[in-house]
């Protein structure tokens, strides 16, 4: 049966009577448990919490292993001109058109080596080394980003009508 635990304010019992355990030091009826079981189910508690840790873990290691070649592989941008179009409308891109005229000579018509080896369309550079990207797109996000940039440094500084930049913004 296992040890037998005093319910009460004691630690044990041992006066059996009337097939009932009474505390030893203050007579009333003790409750019995059978340490094995309660053992047993702590363990078992403890290995499902690690287990469920475990199976957590793998699946977020799973997600994020999925997530990057998701991006990478599925969902880069094509190299041509419709699709890199696309991308930069998407992408919010300010006069779509000039930036792909901008891509087209940088990249020597998608075929340059630095396009192909550091996935970098437009040539930009930080110091004296080439940027290298982990796909097209995230290089499309950068030159919006220089853009934007740009946009913000000529506002209200190089024309004279304060709406030239949303003019700008909005001629598509």
């Amino acid at each position: 049966m296992g040890i037998i635990k005093s319910k009460c304010c004691h630690e044990s019992a041992d006066v059996f009577i009337e097939k009932k355990y009474y505390c030893t030091k203050c007579y009333h009826q003790c409750k019995t448990y059978n340490d094995s079981f309660l053992v047993s189910l702590m363990i078992f508690s403890v290995l499902a919490i690690i287990l469920g840790l475990i199976l957590i873990s793998s699946s977020l290691n799973d997600y994020k292993f999925i997530k990057h070649n998701k991006i990478e592989h599925f969902e880069d941008v094509q190299l041509n001109d419709s699709a890199i179009t696309t991308k930069l409308v998407e992408l919010g891109c300010i006069l779509p058109n000039v930036a792909l005229a901008q891509i087209k000579i940088e990249s020597a018509n998608y075929t340059s080596n630095l396009t192909k080896r550091n996935k970098n369309l437009l040539g930009i550079r930080k110091g004296n080394d080439y940027r290298v990207y982990k796909t097209y797109t995230e290089c499309l996000q950068h030159y919006i980003k220089i853009q934007n940039m740009y946009l913000k440094a000529i506002d209200r500084k190089y024309a004279e009508d304060s709406t030239y930049i949303y003019k700008l913004k909005n001629m598509k």
